[in-house]
């Protein structure tokens, strides 16, 4: 049975870079639509689609949100 760390995707952790991105593949791959986010979005949009999905946010360390 994979422990609990194995079990989380690695989309959990929020690297501390400069640009954040949404985007909406087309079916042979190509970005269809972008949106530029702010660090504070991306974190938020992630922390609901860990309610949808029922997995726990993990907080990023040293961010003010």
């Amino acid at each position: 049975m994979p422990t609990e760390a194995a079990q989380k995707p690695d989309w959990l952790e929020t690297p501390d870079e400069t640009e954040y991105d949404l985007v909406m593949s087309g079916e042979a791959g190509s970005s269809v639509q972008t949106v530029n986010l702010s660090r504070e979005e991306y974190i938020a949009l992630k922390e609901y689609l860990c309610k949808l999905r029922g997995l726990k946010p993990v907080q990023p360390s040293g961010a003010s949100i």
